[in-house]
């Protein structure tokens, strides 16, 4: 026989056999000849049942749950206490007896099929598996469980208890992110039981008490639990999950009845109704209510002289003299009454002996004070060559101590020793100086890397900002479709569904016009345009625009006869796009009848031929199209195509369509892209600037970060840049002629002006609407500078986006600012400040037409004007271009592969083009190219059943009896040996292998 461990190695599944023996003989192989049905009794949502579950579905056991199981009395029966005495669950009924306790029922199951692999395939890996089950239980659950379980009031809330809790907590989950941070599995390179147990229990954690903020600190936790919780097996018992969004707070004990107050003298008994004063509990709850005002106590602070944004700006665009500049600028700005500094220093320095471990938990702790934005600004140095790393830090806090909620809500703010700054001693003001420019060497050592707690926000030209209670939005406003479903859906609608997210919106139709015929309120739909072509156009115009209507109208079913989720970058497309729609398409230009299918073929044509095809020749329309062409795409009729204005026409003026705005502004679409990253196990680095991306081998392998940190990529390095700013990441030798050529001839859009105003809404009409558009001459062109303004006034619609009383507006010219006119010149110069005066009172005077005389521009708090030197640095944007000028029917807009393996690109200097669908159509198709093809499907078409072992294998609908089980060996397994036909839905073989 050998020793124990040979036997295992040479042969696992008889070892595993052996373990599944009882009385000599294989309980695997009575089990199988009984077929006696497992019943668990237990909680459907108990995560101790999930644990039993997701092996059963792995190991290819059937479990079934007792019927009418109701915790607190079933489990109190008679014949549930012959089963555990204790009355505990869950309990599972076997043919040899009842079994208890979840990781041993476990265990069990996992142990019936011989084919499974949750066990290992070596003696040690057995071990492994059941240490790591061991720490699930005692390290992960009993701690959670001390935490959770005094503050839904199943126990006595003792704070220090509490706090050993987290802290044995926080050091078992550092030591498992440890371990993940170099392995996918607890246990070797597939799922196992640890897996299973582990995960059950870190659900609890997850789904009730760890917060982000919480998990943050350990990423490799986070990408291994998300991970998990997505595969089938998992998903399928244990459902969507969320994570909690706050720590259930303490629940106040009841207090008890007074015994002195049931003998009271005759005279006391006054005093039994003077305890009827219900009142004052009412009248604290209605002062509580209207405290929209100060949300956060240091907002009660007296003012401050010192401008927190001015000095994170001076920070930010001081590129030399910084002592002279920034260091200088921020003495003259502190304030020590209103503000204190602090140093910050890392209390365990010994266990840093990882480079990105410990970049990643400087990075994670920024990411957590992301709370104290409005009231902090902050520097962190990682300082040293080599490990143990030190980190220490600099923070800028409003009031005279670190802010309470901070300390209370960043749970590792504790993991550092803070020291208040004495701005009297010259060498701690000189360590001020040293940190906030970086200055190497700091005490004597290099710098590895230093972080600034700054502007860090994702979105890019998407991102919202705060100033003084005020939430602006720095780019688009115009919504619609957002909420939309169905593959002819908006492309970011279908984007969001895919990642299980939801947009709550306000709905609106119309838009204010002021132009140099006058002003109007433009309605979309139909048959509302119809009586402002009346007013304003020629008197065929009516006419002309039902023309258009009726001819473009059709075309939308083939504009979107193809959704962007399933197409691809590769032959796959074949697959997922043309063979499951190509039915769909050829249906739409049947019905279209023969002059609308041709007038199919150009839509990706300039829409001018459309128009000129059609003989519309009203001056109002032509320039009414010329807008909207290029409000979308930021080029005229003549260079836009076809396809986008057909798309948008369908979304704008058909029936019962209606206009959308985020209820917490755009930032809210950027929230959810984000949660849906992170639910499915994927992670946004803030404050992580790229400095290249490496090619070795002629193949893009990852990226070099400004700190000198490397991501190795797993798949595919994928560049959201513009194409010029994509360029300059590349090293030169790797790049074709032919590709740096293409796109150094590529026209450019220009730039934009921003106007950001908050104001008091006193005097201003109650039926101000949330977009104006101001076209000052039709004649120059709506692409002509200093000639189109667009006006977002967001809070009209989302109040919450200003403090009680005040508005909050965005003014832009679209990118027809020349950069040409900024290049070169000093931000700090007046020759800049009275160019930005001049170039930005065409707003200015667009916003007084539009708000009306109410308005003036002293009643404004906030006023901040931005230029394209503004737009290039905040978005690092080339000359701060709104994007490629590709003229639909002499260019196209590049594909999204590159000659360069393993680099992709999306984003607006792709196909499709500029606009927030076409942008968001362009990532969707890049993600669809990295995965394979019935990967690609499966995501789109949630009833295709994919081969776990071998993808290739799917079908598109299932019949009754084939559940997702084989039908013919009744087994999950993929592939099949066999060859099944179902006889209800006729499927069967396909290149050989198993369709089921």
């Amino acid at each position: 026989m050998g020793r124990p461990g040979e036997a295992m190695t040479q042969n696992p599944n008889k070892y595993r056999s052996q373990l599944c023996t009882r009385r000599g003989t294989s309980f695997f192989l009575q089990f199988s000849l009984t077929m006696a049905p497992l019943i668990l009794h237990g909680g459907k949502t108990n995560k101790n049942s999930y644990k039993t579950l997701i092996a059963a579905e792995y190991a290819g056991v059937q479990v079934e749950f007792a019927p009418n199981f109701e915790m607190g009395v079933s489990n109190k029966t008679p014949q549930f206490l012959q089963m555990n005495p204790i009355g505990k669950v869950p309990v599972l009924e076997t043919p040899d007896g009842p079994l208890c306790e979840s990781n041993s029922i476990a265990r069990y199951v996992a142990r019936l099929s011989p084919d499974s692999t949750l066990y290992g395939s070596s003696l040690i890996q057995y071990a492994q598996i059941e240490q790591w089950i061991d720490f699930a239980s005692l390290e992960i659950n009993a701690n959670i469980f001390v935490w959770y379980s005094p503050r839904v009031g199943r126990a006595p809330y003792l704070p220090p208890a509490e706090e050993a809790a987290i802290s044995a907590l926080k050091r078992a989950l550092g030591a498992l992110n440890t371990h993940l941070a170099s392995n996918t599995y607890v246990v070797g390179h597939s799922v196992t039981l640890a897996d299973i147990i582990l995960t059950c229990n870190l659900y609890f954690g997850f789904a009730n008490i760890f917060i982000k903020s919480f998990t943050s600190e350990f990423p490799h936790v986070e990408r291994y639990f998300w991970t998990l919780v997505n595969q089938p097996n998992f998903r399928k018992i244990i459902g969507q999950v969320k994570q909690a969004e706050s720590v259930p707070p303490v629940q106040s004990a009841k207090k008890p009845s007074q015994p002195k107050e049931t003998k009271p003298k005759p005279k006391d008994e006054p005093k039994k109704e003077a305890k009827k004063e219900p009142e004052k509990p009412k009248e604290a709850a209605e002062e509580e209510a209207p405290k929209p005002k100060p949300k956060n106590p240091l907002d009660l602070l007296p003012p401050s002289p010192m401008i927190l944004d001015e000095w994170k700006r001076l920070y930010s665009n001081t590129k030399t003299n910084f002592r002279e500049v920034a260091i200088k600028g921020f003495w003259d700005m502190y304030d020590p009454e209103g503000y204190s500094l602090w140093f910050c220093d890392y209390k365990y320095n010994d266990e840093n002996t990882v480079s990105f471990v410990t970049l990643n938990k400087v990075g994670g702790f920024l990411q957590r004070m992301d709370l104290a934005r409005k009231y902090a600004f902050g520097k962190m140095l990682v300082i040293g060559s080599n490990p143990p790393f030190k980190v220490k830090g600099l923070w800028l806090f409003r009031g005279q101590e670190i802010p309470q909620f901070v300390i209370d809500e960043c749970y590792d703010m504790e993991l550092y020793e803070w020291t208040k700054v004495d701005i009297s001693d010259e060498a701690q003001k000189e360590r001020v100086n040293q940190m906030i420019e970086d200055f190497e060497p700091f005490e004597g050592e290099a710098l590895l890397d230093a972080k600034c707690f700054n502007h860090d926000q994702p979105g890019g030209a998407a991102h919202s900002f705060d100033i003084k209670g005020y939430k602006f939005d720095s780019g688009p406003s115009l919504f619609s479709g957002l909420q939309s479903r169905g593959p002819q859906a908006n492309p970011l609608a279908q984007v969001l569904d895919a990642l299980g997210e939801t947009l709550p919106c306000a709905t609106y139709d119309s838009w204010m016009v002021h132009i140099p015929e006058g002003q109007f309120l433009s309605r979309i739909g139909p048959t509302d345009f119809f009586k402002d072509l009346q007013q304003y156009a020629g008197p065929n115009a009516v006419h002309e625009w039902r023309k258009l209507l009726d001819a473009v109208l059709p075309l939308s079913a083939a504009a979107m006869a193809l959704p962007p989720l399933s197409i691809r970058g590769d032959w796959g497309v074949l697959s997922t796009a043309a063979a499951r729609y190509a039915p769909s398409l050829f249906k739409s230009f049947l019905q279209m009848g023969p002059r609308t299918a041709l007038g199919a073929t150009k839509l990706l044509r300039p829409f001018s031929e459309i128009l000129d095809d059609l003989q519309l020749k009203d001056p109002f329309i032509r320039n009414w199209i010329d807008l909207l062409s290029f409000l979308l795409a930021g080029v005229k009729a003549n260079a836009v195509l076809s396809a986008e204005m057909v798309y948008m026409f369908a979304e704008w003026y058909k029936p019962g369509c209606c206009l959308e705005y985020p209820l917490h502004g755009s930032a809210a679409i950027v929230d959810a892209l984000v949660r849906g990253l992170e639910k499915f196990g994927g992670r946004i680095s803030l404050q992580s600037h790229v400095e290249n991306i490496v090619v070795e081998n002629d193949r893009a392998i990852g990226v070099k970060l400004r700190s000198g940190q490397f991501l190795r990529a797993k798949k595919a390095v994928v560049s959201n840049a513009s194409m010029w700013d994509t360029l300059k990441l590349l090293p030169k030798e790797a790049v074709a002629k032919s590709f740096s050529e293409r796109i150094n001839t590529t026209p450019q859009c220009d730039s934009f002006m921003h106007l950001h105003l908050g104001f008091d809404a006193e005097d201003i009409p109650s039926d101000l609407g949330i977009h104006h558009i101001v076209v000052n001459d039709w004649e120059r062109g709506v692409d002509a500078d200093q000639n189109v303004v667009l006006i977002s006034i967001p809070s009209v619609l989302s109040p919450n986006l200003a403090p009680h009383g005040k508005h909050v507006l965005h003014a832009y010219m679209p990118g027809t600012e020349p950069f040409d006119l900024w290049e070169g010149l000093d931000r700090r110069s007046a020759e800049y400040r009275n160019l930005k005066a001049e170039r930005s009172e065409v707003m200015w005077k667009a916003v007084e037409r539009a708000v009306g005389g109410g308005f003036s521009r002293e009643k404004c708090e906030v006023k901040l004007v931005g230029s394209p030197l503004t737009h290039e640095r905040f978005l690092r944007r080339n000359r701060g271009t709104y994007g490629p000028a590709v003229q639909a029917g002499k260019d196209t807009f590049p594909g999204h592969s590159t000659p360069i393996p393993q680099l992709y690109c999306c984003g607006d200097s792709t196909f499709p083009g500029i606009g927030i669908p076409a942008v968001a159509a362009s990532g969707a198709i890049v993600a669809n190219s990295l995965v394979s093809v019935v990967e690609n499907m499966a995501k789109h078409h949630p009833d295709l059943i994919m081969c776990r072992k071998q993808p290739g294998i799917a079908i598109g609908r299932l019949c009754e009896k084939c559940d997702g089980k084989c039908v013919i060996c009744d087994s999950y397994v993929r592939p099949c040996t066999l060859v099944p036909v179902c006889d209800e839905c006729n499927y069967g073989s396909f290149q050989g292998r198993c369709v089921i």
